[in-house]
């Protein structure tokens, strides 16, 4: 009976032990997973200010095109103005 209780025991113990290890990963996991999430988060905003950036670079070389188009008018005319 003394055996049996022995060998309860040390299952006992050593469940224990592979909780408390078990609990201490999840711990971790969880600290891990909310670095994660706040990095996902700072991704994410960058993201839409890529999406700015894009925007507004869309626009310039828009503008860029106008004013090259423009220029090209102009020194058109002032060409016909010398001959």
């Amino acid at each position: 009976m003394a055996a049996v209780m022995d060998a309860r025991s040390t299952s006992l113990e050593a469940l224990a032990e592979r909780i408390d290890r078990a609990v201490t990963a999840i711990g971790r996991l969880r600290a891990e997973n909310a670095k994660l999430r706040d990095r996902i988060t700072e991704l994410e905003a960058q993201g839409g200010d890529l999406d700015a950036l894009k925007t507004a670079e869309r626009q310039w070389t828009t503008e860029r095109k106008e004013i090259a188009h423009r220029i090209e008018e102009l020194v058109a005319k002032l060409d016909k103005l010398e001959v």
